[in-house]
């Protein structure tokens, strides 16, 4: 518990789009200040920067909204949009989002072993306006296919040139 304000507020820990993500639930109103965890219109950013990074960042946001799914929240606050009410539907929208993206991933890769910048362009295509665009672009796609490859349904191949690519695995769960 924290205060602020005249105010209590829960701690909620929710890694996922950051590593040291947090959310503030006010239980007296249902007031959630999800930051960027929740946001609702569009998915926050889930990637995986650098080795350093927790990692499997898609397998703790998905933790995290988990927690987070049954949490009597009234009315959420995030860090980019407008407030929004119902926080269950909004958690599984973006749920089914990551999975429609993890089952788009392993079928272009099953067409053809790819690169995690050739799966980007692939996917964001003409969103990709600017050098900042494509590195949050790869960044999120590698954190995708980092929770692929630990679940074994992907491996990665080095070529002699050192690019990692991302094939199908022949070891299926």
């Amino acid at each position: 518990m924290v205060q602020l304000a005249d105010e209590t507020y829960q701690v909620l820990w929710v890694p996922g789009h950051s590593d040291g993500q947090i959310g503030l639930f006010r239980e007296r109103d249902g007031v959630f200040l999800s930051a960027d965890h929740v946001l609702p219109r569009i998915t926050p950013n889930i990637g995986l920067y650098s080795p350093q990074d927790r990692p499997d960042p898609l397998e703790d946001f998905f933790q995290s909204l988990t927690k987070i799914s049954s949490l009597p929240a009234k009315c959420i606050l995030p860090g980019h949009g407008e407030a929004f009410t119902d926080l269950a539907t909004r958690i599984t929208e973006i749920m089914e989002h990551h999975q429609r993206r993890l089952t788009q991933i392993i079928d272009l890769i099953a067409k053809q072993p790819q690169s995690a910048t050739q799966l980007t362009k692939h996917l964001f295509g003409p969103r990709l306006k600017n050098h900042e665009a494509l590195r949050l672009a790869v960044a999120e796609i590698l954190a995708h296919l980092e929770y692929l490859r630990l679940r074994q349904q992907l491996m990665q191949q080095q070529t002699q040139a050192g690019i990692l690519y991302y094939v199908v695995s022949t070891t299926l769960p």
